[in-house]
């Protein structure tokens, strides 16, 4: 459904973002938008759906698909299986790790 919401232009240019759509886009005083301008008009855009945009163009799903494949990887993550459900290959120990990031990152 569609909702119409109005504001006003101050003299500096500025606008305030109605409440409902702010609690809707989960903004925060100091979170940055930008306008995309385009042939069908202006679209306000957020960091959070710039950043689903990104992640399906990088995974080859859908944006809304993002917040269901982190949560899957945790549970899997908890499980101590992949998102398929196949057993996680024993990893590094610690000191194999510390190992490595000493050689990359010499004390200084």
């Amino acid at each position: 459904m569609s909702k119409i919401l109005e504001s006003k232009v101050s003299a500096e240019g500025r606008i305030s973002i109605p409440a409902d759509i702010r609690h809707r886009l989960g903004l925060q005083p100091g979170d940055r938008v930008q306008f995309l301008l385009d042939e069908d008009g202006v679209r306000l855009v957020t960091a959070r759906s710039l950043a689903e945009a990104v992640w399906a163009r990088n995974t080859g799903g859908d944006a809304l698909d993002a917040g269901e494949a982190i949560r899957a990887a945790r549970e899997a993550d908890d499980r101590g299986t992949d998102r398929d459900d196949r057993p996680l290959d024993a990893g590094p120990t610690d000191a194999e790790e510390d190992k490595v990031l000493a050689s990359l990152f010499p004390a200084a």
